[in-house]
């Protein structure tokens, strides 16, 4: 099994500062479904830490995807979840509130994995496609009019593989992805002068008011709240157009977040970095007395 890397930069901005918000030895590796191997290892030393002067959350080390995603161990699928459809329609009704009648040429979904989302966009796009290393044995495939790619997005081109997209969907994907800022900018360079792109991401805003830091674990690099998610889309070159807080989604809540290309691009505000850090370091304190009385009340 690879071992976790400690990264260098901060996957939104490249800076090399950070500072540790919480240390967590032996963190378990969770959402990984199998048998159990007792030679296996099932827990990696891992940080929560935020970038300098950025204000990103993320942790500090990273675990192989090789190791976190395998075909036989991790099986989360959308339509599986009663959670999970619940929160594709608040998110097909921030789609209708953004779009209004619209209707979209080339609709793509990046980590679409069993094709749920691009479902709901029937009759709303002309053409639909999923991409989604998860469909890795069906790439290629058409199925209900969706065209499937089981390969990563780095490994695709949006305006040559497919019809150029003027939609591009992302739900619960972007806190996966090692580097977001290169992400992001492969979408907004082969998206369509017009596309429009609503992301969805745990909203770290709401881990932080509900205490649900058991929501920390392996698979998520990255913690986004609203300014930080606003300012990589930003610097990046896109323009905010709205946003939504879903507060029954998964990890203590969701945030929805509508953008397009900037027709000027602007330099985002700076984020207020000590208050940041105060008001985060504050939350865990609460969390871990909280943990502590109930694990004297157990």
């Amino acid at each position: 099994m690879n071992s976790p890397h400690g990264i260098t930069q901060c996957g939104i901005s490249g800076v090399t500062g950070f500072h540790t918000l919480w240390d967590l030895p032996g963190l378990p590796l969770t959402e990984r479904f199998g048998p159990y191997d007792a030679g296996k290892k099932l827990s990696h030393d891992q940080s929560l830490v935020i970038s300098v002067p950025t204000g990103h959350v993320q942790l500090l080390h990273r675990i192989d995807p090789g190791v976190l995603y395998t075909d036989s161990e991790y099986s989360f699928r959308t339509a599986s979840s009663g959670k999970s459809r619940r929160g594709v329609k608040v998110f097909m009704d921030f789609f209708r509130r953004i779009a209004g009648n619209t209707h979209f040429d080339s609709l793509v979904d990046i980590g679409g994995n069993d094709l749920y989302v691009a479902r709901e966009f029937q009759g709303l796009a002309t053409h639909r496609a999923v991409v989604d290393p998860i469909c890795s044995g069906i790439d290629g495939q058409t199925i209900d009019e969706i065209k499937v790619l089981g390969r990563f997005i780095e490994q695709v081109d949006l305006a040559r593989d497919l019809p150029r997209p003027d939609i591009v969907v992302c739900r619960h994907t972007l806190e996966h992805v090692a580097e977001p800022r290169g992400f992001l900018q492969q979408c907004l360079r082969e998206g369509r002068d017009d596309c429009l792109y609503l992301f969805e991401v745990p909203a770290f805003d709401c881990l932080c008011e509900s205490l649900r830091f058991d929501a920390i674990f392996h698979q998520h690099y990255h913690y986004f709240d609203l300014p930080a998610l606003r300012w990589l889309v930003e610097d990046c070159g896109g323009e905010y157009l709205g946003h939504h807080f879903n507060h029954q989604g998964s990890c203590g809540g969701a945030l929805l977040l509508a953008f397009r290309k900037a027709a000027t691009p602007r330099k985002p505000a700076p984020l207020d970095l000590q208050a940041r850090i105060s008001h985060i370091e504050g939350r865990i304190r609460r969390y871990r007395t909280m943990m502590s009385l109930l694990g004297e009340e157990l």
